[in-house]
């Protein structure tokens, strides 16, 4: 019997946890997708300064929040989101409305996948 209680703890310990953890994941990816559609929004405007701001909103933000989702993501997909963070940075600063423009849709699908991908469904547990 206390075999049972403690292997039921356990798993209750760890369902917990993964619980805890989608949550705080899907809060972060909605709240950098949010970023992210701020900074296409003043892309598809022209507006360059408010760009610069929104741009440098988003990385504050990413640069928190990445710390502990390499903990719990593929390095390889946080590796490609944060090329693709620094190359929006550098068409934003040359005002290329078409190159930021596509560059903060791929994050944002990136992002998105990402959240996907981590989700509890019968599709990603086979």
């Amino acid at each position: 019997m206390r075999m049972f209680v403690s292997a039921m703890s356990i798993l209750g310990i760890i369902l917990a946890g993964s619980i805890l953890y989608s949550v705080c994941l899907f809060h972060s990816v909605d709240d950098l997708s949010q970023h992210v559609e701020a900074v296409q929004a003043c892309v598809q405007q022209e507006a360059w300064e408010d760009c610069d701001a929104a741009y440098a909103q988003f990385l504050a933000n990413w640069d928190r929040r990445s710390k502990w989702l390499t903990l719990f993501l593929q390095h390889s997909d946080m590796d490609l989101i944060e090329d693709n963070i620094y190359q929006l940075g550098e068409y934003i600063r040359a005002q290329d409305k078409e190159q930021a423009g596509a560059y903060a849709a791929v994050i944002h699908r990136q992002l998105s996948r990402m959240a996907n991908n981590e989700r509890f469904t019968l599709q990603n547990l086979l």
